[in-house]
C-alpha cells in the first residue's frame, strides 16, 4: 500500500511457482478513471516484470525448464528468443530490477524487483504496473530505486539478511 502511495500506479505481488507466477495481492486507487485491470491467477515468467524479476535469480535448470515450456508471444515487445531472455535476465541479475516494456499488455509498463526468503531465495517479485502515458520511461529509473527499497524491506521482514555471509546449501 505505502508502494502505491508513493507511485499513484498499481503494485502487484506475485509468487514464483516454478514456470509461472502466481498472483497474491494488488493495490490500486479503486477511484482513478482509466485504469487498467486485468484479473490473472497466473501470468508466465518471460514477459512480465514480476517474472523475470523471479526468473532471474533462479538456478540455471529453472530458467532451462522455463524456456523449454515456450516464449509465448504476446506483444511485439515480448521477448520470444531464448538467448534474448537469457541476456535479459542476466541485466536483471546486474541492475536488480525487471522493466516489463509492453511485453505482456500493449500499453502497460511494469518495474519489477524481487523477494527474498530468510535463505536469501528469490520466491517472489512485487511490481509497479502503470498504462506507459503515466509511467513514462524516463520514469522508471526512479520507480526501479522505490520499488527495490520495498522488495529489500519485504525480504529483511521475512527474515533475509542481506549483509550475512552466503550460507552453504545442505545436500
Amino acid at each position: 500500500d505505502t508502494l502505491h502511495k508513493l507511485t499513484g500506479e498499481m503494485v502487484h505481488l506475485y509468487v514464483f511457482e516454478g514456470s509461472q507466477m502466481v498472483f497474491v495481492e494488488r493495490s490500486f486507487d479503486r477511484a482513478r478513471p482509466n485504469n487498467v485491470f486485468t484479473t490473472v491467477e497466473a501470468s508466465p515468467c518471460h514477459s512480465t516484470g514480476v517474472g523475470k524479476a523471479a526468473l532471474a535469480f533462479q538456478p540455471p535448470a529453472v530458467i532451462d525448464r522455463v524456456i523449454a515450456l515456450g516464449l509465448q508471444r504476446f506483444t511485439r515487445n515480448t521477448i520470444v528468443a531464448p538467448e534474448a531472455l537469457r541476456q535479459e535476465l542476466a541485466t536483471i541479475r546486474a541492475r536488480g530490477y525487471a522493466i516489463d516494456d509492453c511485453e505482456h499488455e500493449p500499453d502497460l509498463r511494469c518495474v519489477a524487483a524481487p523477494i527474498r526468503n530468510s535463505a536469501g531465495r528469490v520466491f517472489a517479485a512485487i511490481s509497479v504496473t502503470g498504462n506507459t502515458r503515466r509511467l513514462e520511461q524516463h520514469r522508471t529509473e526512479d520507480l526501479a530505486a522505490l520499488v527495490t527499497s520495498h522488495a529489500r524491506q519485504i525480504s529483511v521482514q521475512l527474515g533475509y539478511q542481506p549483509d550475512a555471509p552466503a550460507r552453504k546449501r545442505r545436500r
